[in-house]
C-alpha cells in the first residue's frame, strides 16, 4: 500500500495506454499527442529506468487534421507474443 517508486512521464497529454513486453522488463507508455511512446526499463534490482522514448515524428505535437478526425494521438499500446512488435493505436 505505499508508493515504491515513480516514473516521469512528460505532461503533454498522455493518454495512460500501458503494455508490458512478455519478460515484464520493460513497459511502455504511449504519449498521446507528444509523438513519443515512453519505455521504463527495469535492472536486477527491481528499479525502473526510463529509456530513449520511441518517436513517431508524423505525430509530434502539433493539431493535424487527417481525413477531418482531428488530431493525431496515439493510445493503446499492445506488444506481440515474442516481444519483438509493439503496436500503438493512432
Amino acid at each position: 500500500g505505499k508508493v515504491l517508486q515513480s516514473l516521469p512521464v512528460e505532461r503533454a497529454q498522455s493518454s495512460g495506454g500501458m503494455a508490458w513486453s512478455p519478460d515484464s522488463g520493460t513497459l511502455y507508455v504511449s504519449g498521446g499527442n507528444t509523438g513519443n511512446i515512453f519505455v521504463f526499463t527495469k535492472d536486477a534490482a527491481g528499479k525502473w529506468t526510463a529509456a530513449e522514448p520511441l518517436n513517431i515524428p508524423d505525430i509530434a505535437m502539433r493539431p493535424r487534421l487527417e481525413d477531418g478526425q482531428g488530431l493525431a494521438f496515439l493510445m493503446g499500446l499492445a506488444v506481440s507474443p515474442d516481444g519483438k512488435t509493439l503496436y500503438a493505436a493512432n
